[in-house]
Order: C-alpha cells, then structure tokens, then sequence
C-alpha cells in the first residue's frame, strides 16, 4: 500500500518534464520508482497507468512543434 501513495507524487514529478527543457541541453537523470515493470514500452500498446508514465517521458520530447506546426 506504500507505493499507492506514491504514485500521486511520481505522477507529478513525471508531468514536470527537465528543468532546462527550453535551453535543448539534457537537465541531468530523471529517476521514478514503479511498483512494477511496465508491461510494454510501445506507445500504441500501453494501456497502464505504469507504461504510459514511461512511454511519455521517452517519446514525447523526440520531436517538437513550432508555431506553424512543422517539426524542428
């Protein structure tokens, strides 16, 4: 039951993103903890709450947008 209690802290900690995501440099190692393994790391897979916090903090930051909406 303790890690229950986490995962409203984790959640937010994963939302956050890198401090220096503006500059493009890596801001340093983003370390969770997970009561379990994610069952699949493939985005059109993940259906759990554990391999969706994974999956966003691997893919989401690949490609960004820019006003017009082209990829950078």
């Amino acid at each position: 039951m303790k890690g229950l209690r986490l995962l409203p802290l984790l959640r937010l900690l994963l939302a956050a993103g890198p401090a220096d995501a503006q500059s493009g440099r890596p801001a340093g190692t983003l370390r969770g903890v997970f009561i379990s393994d994610p069952p699949t790391l493939d985005p059109a897979q993940a259906t759990d709450t554990t391999s969706s916090a994974v999956v966003r903090q691997l893919f989401d930051t690949l490609v960004e947008l820019d006003e017009r909406l082209p990829p950078k």
